[in-house]
């Protein structure tokens, strides 16, 4: 996968892609937005379209708007032919997904900056073992294999596959199918950031109890 572009910068592409396609000069473009309320000189399109101005959602509804005189423009269009697209320094998006997102379609939001093509990468890498948890609990779900392939997970799940005596990757499963998260992402959400090691010791094996037990009823005695 290419590296993330700005937000910015897609936009400022296919604005001014749509704009020359229409025959519209930067200036009629900037009266358009005026009239709908937007207080835009030239200056602010060239600015807009070079991507070195971020964009509000009001900005992107005016100028799918201002753009539609043509083949209709539909705010998709303008977060349109990115491979993948920076929303944060710290999050990104594949451009297919962002589309879909913006023409009403499903798509799942991952934490920590990955995204689909990471986590699908990072679950291939053990993708054998990762099955093995999943016929060991019983369960087969896509969108839960991609949460346990790039969930945050630590020094816990250590801790609760020893004392469980099971896999890791059968902790990480089963955490993710029984609440979401993984052991140390619900731990975490649970105790405050001052939390003496004594209280987080004891949330934790608190969890890896409650692990334990759905573990087993998952699995049952053999």
């Amino acid at each position: 996968m290419n590296q993330p572009e700005p937000m910015r910068a897609v936009i400022g592409r296919n604005v001014q892609q749509l704009r020359k396609a229409q025959g519209m000069t930067a200036e009629e473009l900037g009266r358009r937005a005026r009239k709908r309320g937007l207080n835009w000189a030239t200056s602010r399109v060239s600015d807009l379209e070079n991507g070195r101005k971020p964009v509000s959602l009001a900005e992107m509804l005016v100028l799918a708007q201002v753009l539609n005189d043509g083949p209709g423009v539909a705010l998709a269009d303008l977060l349109a032919g990115a491979d993948s697209v920076e929303v944060t320094d710290t999050f990104h998006i594949p451009g297919e997904d962002l589309h879909r997102a913006l023409s009403g379609g499903q798509v799942h939001i991952y934490p920590n900056g990955k995204n689909r093509h990471d986590a699908r990468e990072r679950l291939y890498a053990r993708l054998d073992h990762v099955n093995q948890a999943f016929d060991y609990l019983g369960l087969d779900d896509w969108e839960l294999l991609e949460r346990t392939a790039i969930a945050t997970i630590g020094a816990a799940e250590d801790k609760a596959a020893k004392s469980l005596d099971v896999p890791r990757l059968v902790v990480e499963v089963a955490a993710q199918s029984l609440w979401g998260q993984s052991l140390t992402e619900r731990r975490d959400s649970l105790v405050s950031a001052d939390s003496t090691p004594q209280a987080r010791g004891h949330v934790t094996r608190s969890l890896i109890a409650e692990l334990g037990k759905y573990i087993k009823d998952r699995h049952g005695d053999d």
